[in-house]
């Protein structure tokens, strides 16, 4: 039995880079209820406006995504936002939202709205990318960095109408890990509300998810073939391995109704859960609870107790936003105390945190929230000759990164530093150049608009280079930037603290080079995650090799060469890369 892993091996492109929506004000709407707090106003069905925005698992927005609601679709723009009018909800206010881009999983949020006349969405879509190939007569076991594993019996592959397929199998798996910062924004359905065998409705917290496609290597989508079984583990997150059950049910993601459903159950072995299933899609390792619903509104009382638009809020294990009215709604497991947090770095450099306790079930609490006062940070980011430009803005305290944002559709950028503090702010237009400058912000709550900030050329980064010989390549030169092709040079240039990794990208046109390896120094690295994209093909590798001569810090330079063997991504055919150099723009990390 032969087994050919390919990249992915972690999976990841790293989530730096957070897309912040801009933030409005206006003062919530408040009611009568004797529960003395303020409450969402109540929709009873009607239509609304949904608005929202795409990102990619980098955090940067993904433009010419496809978004479905109640019968619409719209296609997301170049600041990857969208907006729907006349978007009927159902009972209890929810609408389903579908995202698909191709090159990306699909992403399904079933989204309960706050019940007034609007709503707000973020979606993040994870790449579908071939971890793992397989051959469907011998079958074969696809083990991922941690220790999730997915066994495929031998025979057991059929295409959507039932018939036997033989030859290569390709696998897509993807762990969503319950410790990673950004899980909640991951996971299918966004709100974890699942049903049971007895049709109880229930919430779920999840000890992690499995995430398989098949496809064969034209394409088509495969099964697997009724009464044969493939067998699942997840690796138990080690913040949850004291408190988690020895057995626990298992549940799958239905796209159509954006609810998971209880199939079966898994039993715990040492770190591991283990369970078998009888077809594919996204699985889930879940302890069911009854559902509590948290709501409230999220004002600014620095500025007459207004309210603030588009912000994320994260409960537990859920994420959602605030509507147009400053307004949220999230379902959460009863019996379970959870955090309450407004995350800084996800909010422009506002937030807050409140422990909330176990709730008994079916119940519901208002909570309240208004963000601490602190000064706003505004400008506007233009090119040299003085018109706007898109970019994004980070800023740094001791050489921390306390908060990022991008620019609106006028190119104006708000952030909210710590009163009294020096802080240094870094503007990147996301083509190698980087103004930078220290603001020092007033002690009190007075804000501070900046003006205009240019971000002007620098110095022209050399292009990325390299040989490429094999499947159809006889000692081809490949250049990425320079030269008069007339397509933008992106190098963007990524440090993960959190992940420990380094993530190279170079694009020209429809041709790019990422590069990603353990660790952020200079150095030489082996086992590095390469994907190639070259005339219309892919070519995949987790073998390349990378000597870093130079390992700048934010706003200078990452450079180094690199070599290796890559695969055609779907096949068999080979490549080698020799030769290889590149100058690379660090922009954040």
């Amino acid at each position: 039995m032969h087994l050919n892993p390919q990249p992915l091996k972690t999976g990841r492109f790293i989530a730096c880079l957070v897309l912040v929506c801009g933030i409005f004000f206006s003062s919530c709407k408040k009611n009568n209820s004797n529960s003395g707090g303020t409450q969402p106003p109540q929709n009873n069905g009607g239509p609304i406006e949904l608005s929202g925005s795409i990102i990619g698992k980098d955090g940067l927005p993904l433009a010419g995504a496809i978004v479905k609601a109640d019968g619409q679709q719209v296609t997301t723009n170049d600041k990857g936002t969208f907006v729907l009018q006349n978007v009927k909800t159902a009972t209890g206010n929810v609408v389903l939202v579908n995202c698909s881009k191709a090159g990306f999983r699909t992403q399904v949020r079933r989204l309960v709205t706050a019940g007034g006349n609007n709503a707000t969405v973020q979606m993040m879509l994870l790449p579908s990318t071939t971890t793992h190939t397989i051959n469907a007569t011998a079958g074969g076991t696809a083990t991922l960095t941690g220790g999730a594993t997915v066994t495929i019996p031998p025979d057991a592959v059929v295409k959507t109408d039932g018939s036997a397929y033989t030859g290569a199998v390709n696998l897509a798996i993807a762990h969503l890990d319950p410790a990673a910062p950004d899980f909640s924004l991951q996971i299918p359905g966004g709100d974890l509300s699942a049903i049971r065998t007895d049709n109880s409705n229930v919430v779920l917290y999840s000890y992690g998810m499995l995430q398989v496609e098949m496809e064969s290597t034209a394409g088509e989508k495969l099964q697997l073939k009724t009464g044969k079984s493939s067998t699942i583990k997840f690796p138990i997150s080690q913040f949850q391995q004291t408190a988690a059950p020895n057995t626990i049910p298992l549940w799958h993601f239905d796209e159509v109704s954006g609810i998971w459903k209880e199939e079966g159950s898994a039993t715990r072995q040492g770190n591991l859960y283990v369970g078998t299933v009888g077809h594919f899609s996204s699985w889930n390792v879940d302890a069911p609870r009854p559902i509590v619903t948290v709501m409230g509104c999220l004002t600014d009382p620095c500025r007459g107790d207004l309210k603030m638009r588009g912000v994320n809020v994260t409960i537990g294990q859920v994420t959602v936003q605030t509507d147009k009215d400053g307004n949220y709604k999230a379902l959460i497991p009863s019996d379970m105390p959870a955090t309450l947090h407004v995350q800084p770095r996800l909010n422009g450099g506002r937030g807050t945190k409140k422990e909330l306790p176990a709730y008994p079930p079916g119940g519901s609490t208002t909570q309240n929230v208004s963000l601490p006062c602190g000064p706003e940070l505004s400008g506007r980011i233009t090119a040299c000759d003085g018109t706007p430009y898109a970019g994004m803005v980070s800023m740094y305290l001791d050489g921390e990164n306390i908060g990022n944002a991008y620019t609106d559709e006028t190119s104006t950028f708000k952030l909210f530093p710590p009163k009294g503090k020096t802080i240094t702010l870094k503007v990147f237009d996301l083509l190698g150049n980087l103004t930078a400058k220290d603001i020092t912000m007033p002690n009190g709550d007075n804000g501070k608009d900046i003006g205009d900030v240019k971000v002007c050329p620098g110095t022209e980064l050399p292009p990325t280079l390299f040989i490429i010989n094999g499947s159809g390549f006889n000692n081809q030169p490949v250049q990425i930037g320079g030269g008069t092709s007339g397509q933008p040079f992106v190098t963007i240039g990524i440090y993960d603290d959190r992940n420990k990794e380094t993530l190279l990208t170079a694009t020209q046109g429809k041709t790019q080079l990422t590069l990603q390896f353990a660790g952020g120094a200079t150095g030489n690295f082996n086992d590095v995650v390469m994907i190639l994209d070259l005339n219309g093909k892919r070519y995949v590798s987790e073998e390349m090799h990378v000597s870093v001569s130079r390992y700048g810090q934010i706003g200078q330079l990452i450079e180094g060469t690199f070599s290796g063997e890559g695969t055609i991504q779907g096949g068999t055919g080979k490549v080698q890369i020799t030769a290889g150099k590149f100058t690379i723009f660090r922009i954040q990390g």
